[in-house]
């Protein structure tokens, strides 16, 4: 099998996944590492000397030069769809991370854009395609026919104590809400994708340990134009030596669903426990648990699913672009506001034909 050559733009998150992904991890069997492009000039110049590759500070020179089929786009939200609008002109496929853009008219024209080029767009958050634990949900759902959807409970931490460094973590109008825009994002995509449209949005947050101007512990509550009413919760001042759960208590009119809820015994974790208990049409009260490998999980980087995507030339699906939108426009509506106890947002797509960028 082939490898796909791969340019790494942004090395703050970037050097990260060049380390612990592509060169020694499960992306390595499908990636090749042949270019780094940042801004900062000694990093360019550490990880490219490092790793045998071309070094650039230009993106526009990057593209012109590098040998590269596809661009791993990991550079903060703010400006992306220009990016994004530059590689996919240069013939380039993409693989980014959340969250995905500042603003949805921006996103929605890059992807516009990205369509049409024929170019294809893999996130981890939302995923493209559906990841095993909410396959797992959905099969649940009808399996015991669990009923209309009323609540949802997400929450997820991490052990930070963060300093003020200039970057966008610190500017409010670039990180809404932050722990939810940088970790609790992901319960908010899944939610997306299992329950559709978002009726309002409502935040609470504080600053406990940060140095940061933004918050560092934070909520934010949901209605979903189904009636439906979800909490995320998302922190970096709670320490158990196991962060980032992503767990999640769905309840429905038939029953209850769990996700990796309760304590985590290893860290990094290697696959996380899923369990349903529903009542039966004869009220009996039934009990189902499933491991899923945590490579499978809602949020992961699942670089042979990107290899065959790419391949297969899958362009984003009117679906997939539907939930690229939707939480951006959550964090749009959040900006809008400095009520924080009074914030809505429009529904996360009026009319799906607004998202078939096929029809443009």
């Amino acid at each position: 099998m082939k490898r796909i050559k791969i340019a790494i733009v942004g090395l703050h998150y970037g050097k990260h996944i060049i380390e612990t992904q592509i060169l020694s991890g499960k992306a390595s069997d499908f990636f090749e590492l042949t270019a780094v492009c940042s801004l900062e000039k000694d990093d360019v110049s550490e990880v490219a000397v490092r790793y045998g590759v071309r070094g650039f500070t230009d993106l526009d020179e990057m593209l012109r030069e590098g040998d590269f089929e596809c661009v791993g786009l990991f550079t903060g939200p703010a400006g992306r769809a220009d990016q994004i609008k530059a590689i996919v002109r240069a013939g380039k496929d993409i693989i980014t991370t959340k969250p995905f853009e500042e603003s949805s008219s921006s996103a929605k024209k890059a992807l516009r854009e990205l369509v049409n080029l024929n170019k294809v767009l893999c996130t981890n958050s939302p995923y493209p395609i559906m990841p095993d634990d909410i396959k797992q949900i959905y099969a649940w759902i009808e399996k015991y026919d669990l009923g209309r959807a009323i609540s949802a409970q997400c929450f997820t931490w991490a052990n930070y104590r963060e300093k003020h460094d200039g970057s966008w973590y610190d500017q409010r109008e670039l990180c809404p809400v932050a722990p939810v825009f940088r970790i609790g994002i992901y319960a908010l995509n899944d939610l997306i994708q299992l329950f559709g449209a978002i009726e309002s949005v409502s935040v609470v947050e504080s600053r406990i340990f940060t140095e940061r101007p933004t918050p560092d512990n934070a909520n934010m509550s949901l209605k979903f134009s189904n009636g439906l009413i979800a909490n995320v919760l998302a922190s970096f001042c709670i320490g158990d030596d196991s962060p980032y759960p992503d767990s999640m208590v769905l309840g429905f009119e038939n029953g209850v669903i769990y996700r990796n809820v309760g304590p985590q015994a290893i860290w990094p974790r290697k696959e996380i426990e899923m369990t349903v208990q529903a009542k039966t049409v004869s009220d009996k009260i039934v009990t189902e648990r499933k491991t899923i490998c945590s490579e499978k999980l809602s949020g992961a980087y699942l670089w042979g699913n990107y290899y065959d995507m790419i391949k297969n030339r899958e362009v984003p699906s009117p679906d997939y672009v539907e939930r690229l939108l939707g939480s951006i426009k959550v964090f749009e509506t959040v900006n809008r506001s400095y009520n924080l106890n009074d914030i809505r947002t429009d529904k996360v797509c009026e009319n799906v034909e607004d998202y078939d960028l096929s029809l443009v």
